[in-house]
């Protein structure tokens, strides 16, 4: 039987910051566009709705191993977070953050 309680998830737990720099917006915009391709009428400067660009600064990360005692349950240094390798790394320049677009955040 599958239960989605026995799968791995995390919490993050941390900010959002405008990102108001029109080189790193572009930047963002080519990367998000590569990956999603449908989703270019919905980035910050369209006319259909008021989006714009946010980074999301994790503060701390809250792990879920699975169910019961089978797992590991607890927090994980940020340090070891931000040192993952994430797909599009080579587009972020090493960043170790997640970036959002969206409307009223």
């Amino acid at each position: 039987m599958f239960s989605p309680a026995a799968h791995p998830r995390l919490a993050l737990i941390g900010k959002l910051k405008t990102i108001d720099d029109s080189d790193e917006a572009a930047r963002l915009k080519r990367c998000f566009t590569t990956r999603h391709q449908d989703a270019k009428l919905w980035t910050p400067g369209n006319k259909i709705h008021e989006t714009y660009w946010v980074e999301f600064e994790v503060q701390s990360v809250y792990w879920i191993g699975g169910f019961g005692n089978v797992a590991y349950i607890g927090w994980i240094p940020k340090e070891l977070y931000q040192n993952a390798k994430l797909p599009c790394a080579e587009e972020w320049n090493g960043w170790r953050k997640f970036l959002f677009w969206g409307q009223g955040l």
